[in-house]
């Protein structure tokens, strides 16, 4: 089987190591996301507690050996996979891309032993018609999704609305964005919060009900997904996880405040690019 890691461009590392942060009492909820195979798991509409964290890196982990895509005997184990995706982040800052200043040990572990998609580009830089393009694989002329006032179609097929008709468990935690609404089309569960949240002590809403947290918004959002990621059940899932960083107003957790005390941040690489069309004033002329 093959283990196959996507590295795009998200906030911090750290979780990849499996470092847990300390967590207050506050985000240690108890509660339960009735997924498909966990409702199976336990013959009953209540799943197991699940407690929640994570960035746009893939992840592609192995299931259970029972759980195979169909095909005799080259039949393959099914991948769960994990979609972590950052925001307003530049390609260049972490450290795998040359920037040494920066401090990214787990997305520099995941380029390193993954695949790295270099020649990206973005055709609509917005956040909601990014996400939608993400998660729909279309244009963004073709989804709908043109501004950050408009909600994903809940009628728009996207892979996770696909994964779950495959029979995968389907779950998004974090920052969704796009425009105000609550629902995430093609999720089975959800822990999230509406438009752009706030950095600290913010109002998730956990399958539609809102629940008070305490703590940075993308500690909340990890403690979340990681209780997603220990559910117990007998299918693969798919876990989409949105970060609110580093996203204005740049307000970073209390205990990363001084973490590039000293450093000097280098200009991106691409500052002085010239664009491949050209500018407004040379447009006129032309056409003139």
């Amino acid at each position: 089987m093959v283990r196959l890691k996507l590295i795009g461009a998200p906030p911090t590392g750290q979780l990849f190591w499996g470092v847990r942060r300390p967590s207050t009492g506050a985000l240690r909820f108890v509660f339960g996301f009735p997924t498909r195979s966990s409702r199976r798991a336990h013959g009953s509409g209540r799943a197991p507690r699940l407690g929640f964290p994570l960035v746009a890196a893939t992840l592609a982990v192995a299931c259970g050996a029972g759980d195979t895509v169909d095909g005799g005997a080259d039949a393959h184990p099914r991948p769960s996979i994990v979609f972590l995706l950052s925001d307003d982040q530049s390609y260049g800052t972490m450290g795998h891309e040359g920037e040494s200043w920066m401090r990214t040990p787990g997305l520099d572990r995941l380029a390193a032993e993954g695949v790295r998609f270099t020649r990206a580009f973005v055709t609509m830089s917005l956040c909601s018609p990014s996400r939608a393009s993400f998660l729909s694989g279309r244009w963004a002329r073709s989804h709908g999704v043109l501004d950050n006032q408009t909600g994903l179609p809940s009628d728009l097929p996207t892979f996770a609305s696909e994964l779950g008709a495959a029979g995968y468990d389907t779950g998004y935690v974090g920052k969704w964005h796009m425009g105000w609404q609550r629902e995430h089309p093609g999720f089975d569960v959800s822990a999230s919060y509406v438009a752009q949240g706030t950095y600290q002590d913010g109002v998730f809403e956990l399958n539609g009900e809102p629940v008070k947290t305490e703590g940075w918004v993308d500690d909340v959002a990890t403690d979340y997904a990681l209780e997603f990621l220990r559910e117990e059940r007998d299918a693969p899932f798919l876990l989409v996880v949105g970060f609110k960083s580093a996203h204005t107003p740049y307000q970073p957790a209390e205990r990363l405040l001084g973490l590039y005390e000293g450093a000097t941040p280098a200009p991106p690489r691409n500052v002085a690019a010239i664009p491949p069309y050209p500018r407004l004033g040379e447009l006129n002329r032309l056409v003139e």
